[in-house]
């Protein structure tokens, strides 16, 4: 009778209470993981109760049983149990509150009676269920923007939907997104978003963001350095937070990251105290994680495209000088042709002459040092450059910095990679 009664409050997954033991094992509701959770008994019989549980949740899930068993009292939190079949059941957890009926016993001294009386006071708790409603509504609103991200291909796409996402699904008024430089020791503005504020007010706002990140300063900084989240309930009380729009009073940090790896940094403020709790914070984390992967997946693609692109401009190009006749001015038009396309390369148009002697017959965005490093080309480079190109071969250099010859350590010293 005892143990029906502990099933019947965790089927009502809106008012949750639960029974542990002092060492923290829950080997003795076996028959609620059965029923529950769809495991049969030889299955669940030599697991604790806790295992049951995802990785991700585990260790939120021993923090609050620890807090509990120092201070008497927990706050309410979420953990998902995987469930035989794959799915994941969410269960509100509460602590000992006995101001608004949530309870959270150690087991001892339980009567049926005190049991039933619990159960009573926690499905009439109102808070308890808007919060639940609220989790359910805010997870339902990050799988939405995820699977709005899904199909996208590039980064400011992404970024774009991210931000929409956050503004008009979530309700986040204000914020902005940052990922991580090339060299991996900092961050770098990428979207600022805002839906209260003058163009005027975000330009002077992103000025103010860009100079601290440079100086290492403000907690974006410090939460890309840790990898770990962080929600200010009252900026005022903060001494070393740097506070961009005047009326903000409460902020949550997030970083974006890829195993243990940190790739950007999220931060979302409010013109509210305590803007944020930890469903905010848990669920925006969710939502990064997947952000994460799908950023890693687009820098793939964008890396492919921007090959194509390249190869494909000069083919055609190729293509192009053959048909046309000779003369400085006809090699021009080609090349603004090419820097329409390839705004960030360095383009030269070479003869090779039977003397041994190259000339320049045009370039673009090539300084007088690089062109000068390819008019004294040595002629034991150009004729390994001749032949590949005789044969109807192209001639790449994929990284130049690995090569030896004095034309690509040249090249290297002038910033020319590839």
């Amino acid at each position: 009778q005892y143990q029906t009664n502990l099933e019947d409050i965790f089927r009502d997954f809106g008012n949750v209470v639960i029974i542990i033991k002092d060492n923290y094992n829950f080997n003795y509701l076996n028959r609620l993981g059965m029923n529950l959770l769809g495991y049969n008994k030889s299955e669940i019989l030599e697991m604790s109760f806790i295992e049951l549980l995802t990785p991700d949740s585990l260790e939120s899930c021993i923090d609050n049983i620890r807090l509990l068993r120092e201070t008497c009292f927990c706050q309410p939190f979420i953990i998902n149990m995987l469930k035989k079949n794959g799915e994941i059941l969410y269960l509100e957890l509460s602590g000992v509150k006995l101001d608004d009926g949530r309870f959270f016993f150690t087991g001892r001294n339980l009567s049926l009676e005190r049991l039933r009386k619990e159960k009573e006071d926690v499905t009439r708790s109102e808070d308890l269920s808007r919060q639940i409603k609220r989790t359910v509504d805010v997870r339902e609103k990050i799988n939405h923007i995820i699977e709005t991200i899904i199909p996208l291909n590039t980064i400011p796409e992404i970024l774009d939907k991210l931000s929409f996402g956050l503004r008009k699904e979530l309700g986040y008024e204000r914020g902005a997104i940052f990922l991580v430089k090339d060299d991996k020791k900092n961050v770098s503005l990428e979207k600022l978003f805002s839906s209260i504020n003058t163009k005027s007010e975000m330009n002077a706002a992103r000025e103010k963001i860009i100079k601290s990140i440079e100086k290492g300063k403000g907690f974006t900084t410090k939460v890309f350095r840790t990898g770990k989240s962080k929600i200010v309930n009252d900026v005022e009380k903060e001494k070393n937070i740097l506070r961009i729009f005047p009326d903000t009073k409460s902020e949550m940090i997030v970083p974006i990251k890829i195993q243990d790896e940190t790739t950007g940094v999220i931060t979302i403020d409010s013109n509210n105290k305590n803007g944020f709790d930890e469903t905010d914070l848990r669920f925006v984390e969710i939502l990064t994680n997947s952000v994460a992967i799908m950023i890693e997946k687009s820098k793939s693609y964008e890396v492919l495209l921007k090959r194509s692109r390249y190869l494909s401009t000069l083919y055609e190009t190729s293509q192009t000088l053959q048909r046309v006749k000779q003369g400085k001015t006809n090699y021009e038009k080609i090349l603004k042709h090419i820097s329409q396309n390839l705004t960030d390369c360095t383009t030269l148009i070479l003869r090779f002459n039977d003397t041994n002697i190259s000339n320049i017959i045009a370039s673009c965005n090539a300084t007088e040092e690089v062109k000068r490093i390819f008019s004294r080309i040595s002629d034991r480079n150009k004729q390994i450059i001749i032949d590949k190109i005789k044969n109807g071969n192209s001639f790449i250099v994929d990284d130049i910095k690995q090569k030896r010859t004095t034309l690509f350590r040249e090249l290297y010293k002038k910033d020319i990679m590839a």
